[in-house]
């Protein structure tokens, strides 16, 4: 999918709409993903699963696909 930089540093992927939104980072290998004054977002949508996270605990996904795994889940993986 092609990458485009949106206004106001919105970085996406796939198939994506931000109105007033500042500094998220949108990937969407899945179904339309539309925000409304999304702010330091990472949203990102696949066929199994939607993960949205501030970007400053990007960092903690990590921890969540552990957690999914403890769990017998797999769809970040």
């Amino acid at each position: 999918a092609e990458v485009h930089e949106a206004e106001n540093g919105v970085v996406a992927v796939g198939d994506t709409v931000a109105v007033d939104s500042d500094g998220a980072v949108l990937v969407s290998d899945g179904p339309l993903i539309a925000t409304i004054g999304a702010r330091d977002l990472i949203v990102v949508s696949t066929p199994d699963v939607v993960l949205v996270v501030p970007r400053e605990r990007a960092q903690e996904v990590k921890g969540l696909v552990e957690l999914l795994r403890s769990r017998g889940r797999d769809e970040l993986l």
